[in-house]
């Protein structure tokens, strides 16, 4: 198929394995593109079959996406098997979940630091527990994927703007345009640092998560001129210095592939970076510190087998056996809810979503102020 639609693939075709996927600007455009696809495709002897076909269509579900003319999304009929995880209870049921979920990681910012905990429980000689992080981690995982994340679809008329950042255990990134309604995401990006990788000096740190988002996303930025932002002010001469180490020389060797500026914001501007490297790493060290901050997230499992894990300390299940009566636990859409008065419930929002939560308000509406939005 790729050898008989080559003309084609990239233009206004995209084709994997027996699915055909034709894409155009405008209606004229698009009648033109089917005339030229069915046409080869009876030069070749090949057939479609019309009862799967759909024509002139502006929304489909396509690889477990549904993409728009705008935009694309996660589709919720894959995501509900997301819904219906089981908490796990063995390594192999960890692997599973996040291979599950490690399918849209584009839509997940700091994906890499929020699977950690998850991750390390797949890990040989790792003995499994089941503690308040890695349920943090799960429910975390499962809240971004219900609430639907969109994603631009990447426009090659405008200037590509990749964002990095770099913490003490992964690094990050964030592919955006600017629409003229603001810059908006195409694909998020994060890698954990393993022991060696945490051990850089903090500008190659830096210098790696640049490196992992160009290798990446090299599809969408080789061969046009884009922005890269960092928070590390050395990288803007990174191409001039003198004395570079052996690996950093790598580095730079493979930058002389892309035609790219670098720019330089502090970690207080460069909010979106910053804030997806930080957020989590900050909040899990508060979990970690303190195993049951956030004691509220372990009604849900009390009220489901009716006994807690032999972690718990006594102090905690006599407290949400006592604050039992203030929470709702919706089992059919595995949520929680605190009771506001006699008639008003809220959604319980874990800790460790709560400060991405007020960022992204804040981010889309500005200051809420006293008032509220």
């Amino acid at each position: 198929m790729n050898s008989i639609f080559h003309l084609f693939i990239d233009d206004f075709l995209i084709i994997y394995l027996d699915d055909i996927l034709i894409y155009s600007k405008n209606e004229h455009e698009h009648l033109n593109h089917i005339k030229l696809t069915l046409q080869l495709l009876r030069d070749n002897q090949l057939y479609v079959n019309k009862e799967k076909c759909e024509f002139g269509i502006d929304q489909l579900n396509f690889l477990g996406h549904v993409v728009t003319s705008n935009d694309i999304r996660v589709d919720e009929n894959k995501v509900i098997a997301v819904k219906n995880q089981p908490i796990p209870s063995n390594a192999t049921n960890s692997r599973s979940f996040l291979g599950a979920v490690g399918l849209y990681r584009r839509f997940i910012p700091n994906f890499s630091d929020i699977t950690a905990p998850l991750t390390d429980l797949t890990k040989d000689n790792y003995k499994f527990r089941w503690a308040n992080k890695e349920h943090a981690a799960f429910i975390t995982l499962k809240e971004i994927l219900l609430t639907g994340p969109v994603l631009r679809l990447p426009d090659f008329n405008l200037t590509f703007i990749v964002v990095t950042d770099a913490s003490i255990i992964a690094v990050v990134g964030v592919l955006m345009q600017d629409d003229g309604e603001g810059e908006r995401p195409i694909a998020y990006e994060s890698r954990t640092l393993n022991d060696v990788k945490s051990r850089y000096p903090v500008h190659e740190q830096e210098l790696w998560a640049i490196i992992i988002c160009l290798r990446t996303w090299r599809c969408y930025l080789e061969g046009m001129t884009f922005i890269i932002r960092t928070d590390h002010k050395s990288l803007q001469h990174i191409s001039t210095q003198k004395y570079l180490s052996r690996r950093m020389t790598r580095w730079v060797e493979y930058f002389q592939q892309f035609n790219f500026k670098i720019e330089y914001k502090s970690g207080k501007e460069n909010v979106v970076a910053d804030v997806l490297s930080r957020l989590y790493a900050l909040q899990l060290s508060m979990i970690e510190d303190n195993q049951h901050i956030d004691w509220p997230l372990l009604i849900s499992r009390y009220l489901q087998h009716g006994e807690f894990t032999d972690d718990v300390p006594k102090e905690i299940k006599e407290l949400i056996k006592k604050e039992l009566y203030l929470f709702i636990y919706d089992e059919s859409l595995e949520t929680l809810y605190h009771k506001i008065n006699n008639e008003e419930t809220a959604t319980y929002v874990p800790y460790i979503s709560r400060l991405g939560l007020v960022i992204k308000t804040y981010t889309s509406y500005g200051h809420i102020g006293v008032d509220g939005i």
